[in-house]
C-alpha cells in the first residue's frame, strides 16, 4: 500500500516546493546591514591592501633609484678603467708589466659588477632585496680596487 502513495506523495512535494514566489529569489532578498563590526573589518581590510600597495611602491621606488646609482657608478668606473688602460698602452718594460697584471685582476671585478646588476634589473620589486646586497658589495669592491688601481698607476708615473 505505501508504494501507491509514494509517487503521489513525490508530486505533492514537488508541487507545494514549486508553488513559492517565482519572481524572488535568495539574490533578491535584502541583507541585513553590515555591523559596526563588519565595517571595521571591512576598513581594516582596505587599509592594510592599501599599506601593501604604499610598500611595494616604495621598494619599486627605491630599487629603480639603487639600478640608476649603480649604473651611473659603474659607468664612471668603467671610464676611469679606459684612462688606466690608455696609461698602461704609454707605459714601458717593467712598469708595463705590473700595470697590466692590475689590469686583469679589475676586469673580473667590473663583469662581476654588471652581472650583479643586470641581475638587480631583473629581479622583481618584491625580491630585489635579495639581490641588493649582492650588487652593492660587487660595485663597491670594484670601486675600491679601481682606487688602488688609480693609486699605484700614478706612483708608477711619479717614479
Amino acid at each position: 500500500m505505501t508504494i501507491r502513495y509514494c509517487p503521489a506523495l513525490l508530486l505533492a512535494v514537488s508541487f507545494v516546493m514549486g508553488c513559492g514566489d517565482k519572481g524572488s529569489t535568495t539574490t533578491d532578498r535584502k541583507s541585513p546591514p553590515p555591523s559596526p563590526a563588519d565595517e571595521a573589518a571591512a576598513r581594516a581590510r582596505e587599509e592594510r591592501r592599501e599599506a601593501v600597495d604604499a610598500t611595494a611602491e616604495q621598494a619599486r621606488l627605491e630599487k629603480e633609484e639603487l639600478e640608476q646609482e649603480l649604473e651611473e657608478g659603474l659607468n664612471q668606473l668603467d671610464k676611469r678603467m679606459a684612462d688606466l688602460s690608455a696609461r698602461i698602452e704609454e707605459a714601458e718594460g717593467d712598469v708595463k708589466a705590473r700595470l697590466q697584471k692590475e689590469w686583469a685582476e679589475l676586469e673580473p671585478q667590473r663583469q662581476r659588477a654588471r652581472e650583479r646588476l643586470d641581475e638587480l634589473k631583473e629581479s622583481s620589486a618584491e625580491a630585489w632585496g635579495d639581490v641588493k646586497a649582492g650588487a652593492q658589495s660587487a660595485f663597491s669592491e670594484l670601486r675600491k680596487s679601481v682606487n688602488r688601481a688609480s693609486e699605484r698607476f700614478e706612483q708608477e708615473d711619479r717614479e
